[in-house]
Protein backbone atom coordinates (compact mmCIF):
# COMPACT_ATOMS: atom_id res chain seq x y z
CA UNK A 1 0.00 0.00 0.00
CA UNK A 2 2.68 2.35 0.95
CA UNK A 3 4.38 1.99 -2.66
CA UNK A 4 0.97 2.12 -4.74
CA UNK A 5 0.14 5.31 -2.86
CA UNK A 6 -2.74 3.83 -1.89
CA UNK A 7 -1.82 3.88 1.82
CA UNK A 8 -3.17 7.55 2.64
CA UNK A 9 -6.58 7.43 1.16
CA UNK A 10 -6.68 3.96 3.06
CA UNK A 11 -6.14 5.62 6.35
CA UNK A 12 -8.41 8.67 5.78
CA UNK A 13 -10.93 6.05 4.86
CA UNK A 14 -10.42 4.22 7.94
CA UNK A 15 -10.76 7.65 10.31
CA UNK A 16 -13.79 8.53 8.41
CA UNK A 17 -15.73 5.09 9.51
CA UNK A 18 -14.07 5.48 13.11
CA UNK A 19 -15.47 8.90 13.31
CA UNK A 20 -19.03 7.81 12.43
CA UNK A 21 -18.83 5.05 14.54
CA UNK A 22 -18.01 7.33 17.46
CA UNK A 23 -20.62 9.87 16.70
CA UNK A 24 -23.33 6.81 16.33
CA UNK A 25 -22.48 5.32 20.10
CA UNK A 26 -22.83 8.81 21.28
CA UNK A 27 -25.53 9.55 19.91
CA UNK A 28 -27.40 6.59 20.77
CA UNK A 29 -25.57 6.28 24.28
CA UNK A 30 -27.22 9.87 24.64
CA UNK A 31 -30.29 8.86 24.00
CA UNK A 32 -30.65 6.22 26.48
CA UNK A 33 -29.44 8.59 29.26
CA UNK A 34 -32.17 11.15 28.36
CA UNK A 35 -29.44 13.72 26.86
CA UNK A 36 -32.00 15.71 24.67
CA UNK A 37 -32.38 19.02 22.71
CA UNK A 38 -34.73 20.32 24.98
CA UNK A 39 -32.70 19.34 27.82
CA UNK A 40 -30.01 21.25 25.88
CA UNK A 41 -32.67 24.35 25.51
CA UNK A 42 -33.87 24.27 29.66
CA UNK A 43 -30.36 23.40 31.18
CA UNK A 44 -27.43 23.99 29.25
CA UNK A 45 -25.24 23.08 32.04
CA UNK A 46 -26.57 20.16 33.09
CA UNK A 47 -26.44 19.34 29.26
CA UNK A 48 -22.78 19.67 28.74
CA UNK A 49 -21.84 17.57 32.00
CA UNK A 50 -24.14 14.77 31.12
CA UNK A 51 -23.08 15.16 27.26
CA UNK A 52 -18.98 14.76 28.32
CA UNK A 53 -19.91 11.70 30.49
CA UNK A 54 -21.41 10.34 27.12
CA UNK A 55 -18.46 10.78 25.28
CA UNK A 56 -15.99 9.99 28.38
CA UNK A 57 -18.06 6.66 28.24
CA UNK A 58 -17.68 6.00 24.68
CA UNK A 59 -14.06 6.86 24.24
CA UNK A 60 -13.21 4.06 27.09
CA UNK A 61 -16.03 1.72 25.07
CA UNK A 62 -13.44 2.69 21.52
CA UNK A 63 -10.66 2.14 23.68
CA UNK A 64 -11.49 -1.33 25.20
CA UNK A 65 -12.82 -2.11 21.55
CA UNK A 66 -9.54 -1.15 19.91
CA UNK A 67 -7.54 -3.31 22.44
CA UNK A 68 -9.55 -6.36 22.03
CA UNK A 69 -9.35 -5.91 18.34
CA UNK A 70 -5.49 -5.20 17.60
CA UNK A 71 -3.93 -6.31 20.86
CA UNK A 72 -5.26 -9.89 20.76
CA UNK A 73 -5.10 -10.28 16.85
CA UNK A 74 -1.44 -9.08 17.44
CA UNK A 75 -1.12 -11.60 20.22
CA UNK A 76 -2.56 -14.67 18.01
CA UNK A 77 -0.44 -13.99 15.17
CA UNK A 78 2.51 -13.77 17.58
CA UNK A 79 1.48 -17.16 18.81
CA UNK A 80 1.20 -18.68 15.13
CA UNK A 81 4.82 -17.10 14.02
CA UNK A 82 7.14 -17.08 17.56
CA UNK A 83 7.40 -19.51 20.66
CA UNK A 84 8.44 -15.95 22.63
CA UNK A 85 5.03 -14.45 24.52
CA UNK A 86 5.09 -11.31 25.45
CA UNK A 87 3.58 -8.69 28.31
CA UNK A 88 0.80 -5.95 27.58
CA UNK A 89 0.20 -3.53 30.89
CA UNK A 90 2.24 -6.40 32.98
CA UNK A 91 -0.29 -9.22 32.05
CA UNK A 92 0.69 -12.23 30.84
CA UNK A 93 -0.60 -13.93 27.73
Amino acid sequence: MLTSGKLNSYLADIDKQAEKMFSRLVNEMAEKQGVTEQLKATKPMLWVGKMNAVRSTAILKDQRLLFNTFIQKQYVETLCFSKVPFTVFKRQF
